[in-house]
C-alpha cells in the first residue's frame, strides 16, 4: 500500500481588503479578456516555495522547518501594485499582480527554501512575488491578459502586514484547486 501523496506549497495570504481592492478595479479589466480563466479573489495568496507532491507523513517535518523559518523572521509591511505577465511580449500565459515586501520578503522566502530543501526543493529561477490573476486558455497565450497588463500596470492595491505563513494542500479539479490549510506560523515565533 502507497502513502498518500499531497500537493503541497507554502505562501502568504494578502487580507480580504487588498482583494477588495484589487476586485474594484479588476470588474472592468475583466471585460478586456471575458474568455481567460480568472482566479478566484477568495484564493489569494502568494507563494514563497511551491513543494509539489510529497508523502503525507512530511507533513509534520514541513511543519517543524516551516516554524524555524517563521522564528528567524519579523513581521513587515507588503503592498500590491502594478501587473505583469509571464509569456512571451503580446502572447501573455499568466496575468499577475506585483507584490513588493522589500528585503524583508526576500529574506523570509529564501529562509522557507533553505529549510525546505531537505524535502527535495530546489528552486532554479528567481523568485518573483506575485499575485495570480488569470491564465491564458490559448497554449501559446493571450494578446487580451497582455491588455489587461497594461491597464493595471500602474495601480495600487494596498498595503497590508505579513505576520505568517501558511502550508497549503492543493486539490485539482475540473472546477478549480481547492487549497486547506494545513498550518499557520506566526513570523518572530
Amino acid at each position: 500500500m502507497t502513502e498518500e501523496q499531497l500537493r503541497l506549497f507554502v505562501a502568504i495570504d494578502p487580507p480580504p481588503a487588498i482583494a477588495a481592492s484589487i476586485e474594484k478595479v479588476l470588474a472592468p479589466a475583466r471585460r478586456l479578456a471575458p474568455d481567460e480563466k480568472w482566479s478566484s479573489l477568495s484564493k489569494l495568496h502568494l507563494t514563497l516555495v511551491f513543494l509539489g507532491h510529497l508523502p503525507a507523513s512530511t507533513v509534520e517535518p514541513i511543519g517543524a522547518a516551516l516554524s524555524r523559518a517563521a522564528a528567524r523572521a519579523a513581521a513587515f509591511d507588503a503592498q500590491v501594485r502594478g501587473a505583469g505577465t509571464f509569456g512571451r511580449g503580446s502572447r501573455a500565459r499568466v496575468l499577475w499582480l506585483g507584490v513588493d515586501g522589500g528585503d524583508a520578503l526576500v529574506r523570509l522566502q529564501a529562509a522557507v527554501a533553505e529549510e525546505l530543501e531537505a524535502f527535495g526543493h530546489r528552486e532554479e529561477r528567481d523568485y518573483r512575488p506575485h499575485l495570480t490573476l488569470a491564465r491564458a486558455r490559448a497554449p501559446q497565450g493571450s494578446r487580451a491578459l497582455a491588455a489587461v497588463r497594461e491597464a493595471l500596470a500602474e495601480h495600487h492595491f494596498g498595503r497590508f502586514r505579513v505576520q505568517e505563513i501558511v502550508l497549503y494542500r492543493s486539490e485539482l479539479s475540473p472546477q478549480g484547486a481547492r487549497y486547506a490549510a494545513l498550518g499557520r506560523y506566526r513570523l518572530g515565533g
